[in-house]
């Protein structure tokens, strides 16, 4: 994603498909058949999603309670969608229509959580952030066990 396009890459043909324009795009996470990402255009933050196959319109999953969300991750076994929020300095979760949202992580060391990776057999969550002691974090994928897994990164 650019601020203004998502695009996909195709490898075997080598060539690059412009799909959607953005207002704002920071994040994306791709669960096989829909794009989700994040959009931080000022007043309007917000997830959306789209799926090609079924309609052209965009859907707003997410627009309250979000400040700066950065970036986001779907769990392709229940559909949950993480992120995280730079600004208000923790890691969400929804579930994949945007309802029942809660704050799932928010350690004393975040500061700027950026990146987001799921990895659902294990049951794992991983972040970065960028903030004043940047760090690689890991927690349960149900918040629990937050630590710094890697510190001192310039």
């Amino acid at each position: 994603t650019t601020p203004k396009h998502i695009r996909t890459i195709h490898l075997k043909a080598r060539y690059v498909e412009q799909i959607l324009k953005t207002k704002q795009g920071v994040g994306i996470s791709y669960d096989g058949k829909s794009y989700y990402w994040t959009d931080v255009t000022e007043g309007k933050e917000s997830i959306l999603k789209w799926t090609p196959d079924e309609t052209k319109k965009i859907q707003n999953l997410l627009t309250a309670g979000l400040e700066n969300p950065e970036d986001l991750a779907v769990d392709w076994l229940t559909g949950n969608i993480y992120f995280t929020d730079a600004n208000l300095t923790h890691i969400g979760v929804c579930t994949e229509n945007g309802f029942h949202c809660t704050q799932l992580v928010a350690t004393e060391a975040m500061d700027k959580p950026r990146a987001i990776a799921l990895h659902p057999t294990e049951s794992l969550l991983f972040w970065t952030d960028w903030g004043q002691n940047p760090h690689i974090g890991v927690s349960f994928m149900d918040g629990s066990d937050a630590k710094v897994l890697v510190s001192n990164l310039r």
